[in-house]
């Protein structure tokens, strides 16, 4: 195992392989076989490497790693100047949060800003990916977007869908922007386009979101939602979504909520909103499986205020029992409550 360091401009680089032979002529240094370099926070890893002394750069052949911190670039071959802190990569793939990017050219920057030319990105995290979206050129702005024009969906090896443009979101952060659309296919709905969505963050207090799904044989699906948090005084989201199918002709809808407000002297509101046009739509269309269970649908709004060694409560609620094909509503139901106990209430119902 050789090691050689070399120092550039006071820093130095550290070169490690089981070969190295150094060409003092030509300024040029060979390593063969389980290479590794390290400089600054640059590490490479490859079965070869030459390094232009005079130039400052290097070229990797074989099973070629390039870290950069926190990310990672491979490919068959990788270019890189040490001085730059540049680098090309060929036949390349990078992750990119919860995405990964193959491409045929990989470009970095200074500042880890990725170019990439002609392949595919996925959030797909299986080793054949059931979608991928292919693009001609990308850009990656770290912590910010991935930028790729123009863009074909495929499904299954499939065409699907196609953009002259789209906006990945390349952060986990808080951030307006196109989300990552998901792309599937079952039985009822046949092959799908989900969450074709923006979202807005309002200000650091709120946020909306829209979107569409689409669907092969039901038609699309408008799906909205505006959420907000106010301290510790305001909370809450609503939702609501609607459905066009065209086979059978109909329209389908969906609206949810939930309202907490706090007030002075130990008062407070809190509020759920769940209503449905007919009760098999949560079960056509959610993925969540305890809404697709659901046999019921409950609303209500309480206001509710506590004293030292008491409390009273107002409350008015809906529920809809799917199974049994009932609805009821219970006018303000009035409670008083001591020490924790309940002392009474006046109620009135509504049903049918």
């Amino acid at each position: 195992m050789g090691l050689i360091l070399f120092f550039l401009i006071l820093k130095p680089i550290k070169f490690q392989a089981d070969s190295l032979f150094y060409d003092s002529k030509r300024k040029v240094l060979y390593l063969l076989k389980n290479v590794k370099i390290e400089y600054e926070n640059v590490e490479l890893f490859s079965d070869t490497v030459t390094f232009f002394e005079e130039k400052k750069s290097l070229i990797a052949h074989g099973r070629a790693k390039l870290k950069s911190g926190k990310d990672t670039l491979k490919g068959g071959k990788i270019i890189y100047n040490t001085e730059s802190k540049k680098g090309k990569v060929l036949r390349g793939k990078t992750k990119i949060e919860k995405g990964v990017l193959w491409a045929d050219e990989i470009y970095k920057g200074e500042k880890d800003e990725i170019k990439a030319f002609k392949g595919n990105y996925t959030t797909c995290e299986l080793e054949s990916p059931h979608y991928f979206f292919t693009y001609k050129k990308v850009k990656v702005i770290p912590k910010k977007d991935i930028i790729a024009e123009p863009v074909l969906l495929y499904v299954k090896d499939f065409p699907i869908f196609f953009l002259p443009f789209w906006i990945f979101p390349a952060t986990r952060e808080r951030k307006s922007g196109f989300l990552t659309p998901r792309p599937g296919r079952n039985s009822l709905l046949g092959l799908y386009l989900k969450n074709l969505t923006y979202y807005w963050a309002i200000n650091p207090y709120m946020d909306y979101t829209i979107g569409f799904d689409l669907y092969e044989k039901k038609g699309a699906t408008i799906i909205t939602e505006y959420e907000y948090v106010v301290f510790k005084f305001l909370e809450g989201n609503i939702s609501g979504t609607f459905t066009r199918e065209i086979n059978p002709k109909r329209e389908r809808w969906s609206i949810n909520g939930i309202h907490n407000q706090n007030f002075f002297y130990k008062s407070k509101v809190q509020a759920k909103a769940d209503f449905i046009s007919d009760h098999t739509y949560a079960t056509d269309y959610s993925e969540y499986k305890p809404e697709r269970l659901k046999s019921e649908a409950y609303s209500y709004i309480v206001f509710s205020k506590n004293f030292k060694t008491s409390s009273i409560n107002l409350t008015l609620d809906r529920r809809e029992d799917f199974l049994n094909k009932k609805k009821e509503t219970k006018l303000p139901v009035f409670s008083f409550s001591f020490f924790g106990r309940e002392i009474g209430h006046l109620c009135a119902f509504q049903g049918d």
